[in-house]
């Protein structure tokens, strides 16, 4: 036998031959009824044909509801990219307001220790003049006047005291007229 200028080999048509025949033999249920007609053959492959496209449509029908699926997940991960991205930006303006903050507060404490300072000599000199006015007070009688006679009553005052709050001398004792306000 030859095919297109071919030699086919007899071992292969042997094989082919026997192939055929049990081909040919009938299954274990075509035996027990008789052979299937036309129509028969055709129902059945309908049927297959049926069971194909339910299987097809519901794979269809998977494939769409994974694509739906995943539209709503890449929504939901871009919603949370943009809430991410959002609380990033407001952690680095909270971080900018630290560093703001922090040197605010180094500023604030250089200028509380030059006011505890300027407290510190305030306190000093006032405590030096109260001092003073101690000694004055502990003075004897009189202090001397300018024609060096001691006089025995002197009023001491300030530029900033009223006139009713003045020191008086008297004696060895000084006294100061109640505040009235």
């Amino acid at each position: 036998m030859r095919r297109f200028g071919r030699r086919v080999p007899p071992g292969l048509l042997l094989v082919l031959a026997l192939a055929g025949l049990y081909a040919g033999l009938p299954g274990p249920r075509a035996r027990a009824g008789p052979p299937p007609t036309g129509r028969q053959n055709l129902k059945a492959k309908q049927e297959a044909l049926g069971e194909v496209r339910r299987q097809l449509d519901e794979a269809r029908e998977r494939a769409s509801a994974a694509r739906r699926r995943e539209i709503s997940l890449l929504a939901e991960l871009e919603g949370i990219d943009r809430s991410l991205a959002q609380k990033r930006g407001a952690l680095q303006q909270l971080d900018r307001r630290i560093v703001q903050v922090e040197a605010e507060l180094d500023a604030l404490e250089g200028r509380r220790d030059r006011v505890v300072e300027d407290l510190v000599s305030q306190q000093a000199a006032l405590s030096a003049r109260l001092d003073t006015l101690a000694r004055l007070a502990a003075a004897p009688r009189g202090l001397p006047g300018p024609s060096g006679r001691r006089r025995s009553r002197v009023n001491a005052r300030s530029p900033t005291w009223p006139e009713s709050r003045a020191m008086t001398w008297t004696g060895s004792r000084a006294t100061t007229p109640p505040l009235t306000v």
